[in-house]
């Protein structure tokens, strides 16, 4: 089987020496495991394991999606947009939301106060304007923090034990 993921990265680098200086630690020799970084510096991962159903992966992905969906639309909302446009771009930033997805969580956190909207009228037909209201800014700073306290913490229980690195994945 094979699962191809895409996330977010800093400095696609920094993660390729953090893999590289491990993987046999990490992976068993019968995995395979290859970075490679766009131009867009996403990363895509590539795991071959025969002993994982596609159903357990999708369901811990999308355990793992739901928060971060919540986040990158404060984020790109942080801009006015309409719900349309948001779906093409948490899609161009490789965020694949789901309409029937997007726009209940759109309602629900504006019924949160973490999102403001009015109506346009202007145009041919009416469209709801989307933008991050001040909590919705606090709640990501919050959230980033907590992205990237979760993401040292993972970072860490990959490391040997007895080695600290930073973030760069280089022993300090």
């Amino acid at each position: 089987m094979r699962l191809e993921s895409r996330g977010f990265d800093w400095n696609c680098r920094r993660l390729s020496v953090a893999y590289e200086s491990r993987s046999e630690r990490v992976f068993p020799k019968s995995h395979t495991v290859a970075i490679v970084c766009d131009t867009q510096y996403r990363v895509s991962v590539s795991i071959s394991n025969g002993g994982v159903s596609e159903d357990v992966l999708r369901t811990h992905r999308q355990e793992i999606r739901r928060g971060t969906v919540v986040l990158a639309s404060l984020i790109a909302l942080r801009e006015p947009s309409y719900g349309y446009a948001l779906l093409g771009s948490l899609a161009e930033h490789g965020i694949d939301v789901d309409a029937n997805t997007l726009y209940p969580l759109l309602r629900r956190l504006e019924d949160q106060g973490l999102l403001t909207s009015e109506w346009n009228t202007e145009e041919t037909r009416p469209r709801k304007v989307y933008q991050t209201s001040t909590h919705g800014d606090l709640v990501i700073d919050v959230l980033t923090n907590d992205l990237a306290d979760i993401n040292k913490a993972m970072t860490s229980l990959q490391s040997p034990r007895g080695e600290e690195q930073n973030v760069e994945g280089e022993q300090p």
